[in-house]
Formats: structure tokens, C-alpha cells, sequence
């Protein structure tokens, strides 16, 4: 194969990778088939581009612009670097993934994150940081609204059956009855602010 089929043949497959990422989301096996299968094919086309084109005295030319201009001279060499661009820009794109799930960034904002990535590589990475760290500011002012919203009887002592919710106190009695506030849609507001109220600040 010439390096102008090889170009598009791993352009296809890193397409698929990218569809996979936007429109199966909820696909439990979607990590390990970009990574085990998709990436894993990138990495074996660049390793084959590289070891059939880059000798050991080209090391050097990767010290100055002129010496990588000198490089990319070659069409394999160039296809190589494209291709290496493809596989690490999938691996942001998984980054991404998991770290919107792990930070409840809902899946259509992490959207504009992949393409983004797709396109322009790290700008993709700025602009995921920049929604996950307002998702985070955002919980933080939700979990001081609700402990605002607590409604706390301080001379009682009842079972707390939030705290038995969110918190496993199955046996345990808090002073005070805790109100989870309704408008409240994620439930690890209410824990951390329950937690608050537990062990104090």
C-alpha cells in the first residue's frame, strides 16, 4: 500500500473510533474496543511506517524545525506523524470519557469536547477542563445552598433516615432530623452535606 491509501485507511479507522465515543456513549465495552482494537491497529501502521522509513541517524533532526522539515520530506514519514496524531488524539478522547463520568458531566456537553479534539487536539483538552472545572464550582454551591436548606431540631434526637440513605448508618441516631432537599437531583450533594452535619466542618 502507497502512503496515500494507508493515509485514508487510518483515517476510516480512527473515524470509527470517534463515532463510537459520540454516538455509544453507554456502551460498557467501548473503552477497551478503541483501545484493544482501534488504537492498537494505529500503533502497529505507525511502527511499520517508522521502522521502514526512520533510521537511527534521523534522531538528531527531531533537535531543530529545519531537521524535522527535513523528515517530513518524506511521505511515509509524514503519513507516520499523521497517523500517530490519530491514535493519541483517540486516546484523549478517552480521557475525556472518563473523566465526564467520573466528574456527572452530562454526555452532550462533553460532545463539543470530542470534536473539539477531533479537529484540533489539545484544544479539545482546554475546553474539556474548562466544563469539568464549572461542573465542579457549580456542585460546590449546590452543597452550600443545601446546608443552608438543613432543617435541624437541635433537642431531639431521632434516627436519621437520610443518613441511613446515603450514609449507612443503619444503627446509628443523629441529633437533629435532616430534610434532604428535594431540588437536589444529585445525591452526593445531599452525603457530603449530611457528612458535614456528622463530623463537623
Amino acid at each position: 500500500m502507497n502512503p496515500d491509501q494507508i493515509f485514508s485507511l487510518c483515517n476510516t479507522i480512527a473515524m470509527a473510533g470517534w463515532i463510537i465515543l459520540i454516538l455509544l456513549p453507554f456502551w460498557f465495552h467501548s473503552d477497551k474496543f478503541i483501545l484493544g482494537i482501534i488504537i492498537a491497529l494505529l500503533g502497529i501502521v505507525y511502527a511499520w511506517l517508522v521502522l521502514s522509513s526512520f533510521s537511527f541517524g534521523d534522531i538528531k533532526k527531531f533537535g531543530s524545525l529545519d531537521g524535522v522539515l527535513e523528515l517530513f520530506q518524506n511521505p511515509v514519514m509524514v503519513t507516520a506523524g499523521w497517523v500517530h496524531y490519530l491514535a493519541f488524539d483517540l486516546l484523549a478522547g478517552i480521557f475525556i470519557k472518563r473523566n465526564g463520568i467520573k466528574h456527572n458531566i452530562p454526555h452532550w456537553l462533553l460532545v463539543p469536547c470530542y470534536l473539539f479534539t477531533f479537529m484540533f487536539g489539545p484544544v479539545g483538552l482546554v475546553v474539556f477542563s474548562l466544563s469539568a472545572g464549572l461542573k465542579q464550582r457549580t456542585i460546590l454551591l449546590q452543597i452550600f445552598d443545601l446546608q443552608l436548606k438543613i432543617v435541624i431540631h437541635p433537642h431531639r434526637q431521632n434516627n436519621c433516615a437520610v443518613g441511613k440513605l446515603f450514609l449507612g448508618h443503619e444503627k446509628g441516631t443523629c441529633y437533629g432530623r435532616h430534610r434532604y432537599d428535594r431540588q437536589t437531583r444529585d445525591p452526593r450533594i445531599a452525603a457530603i452535606a449530611l457528612r458535614y452535619h456528622y463530623n463537623g466542618p
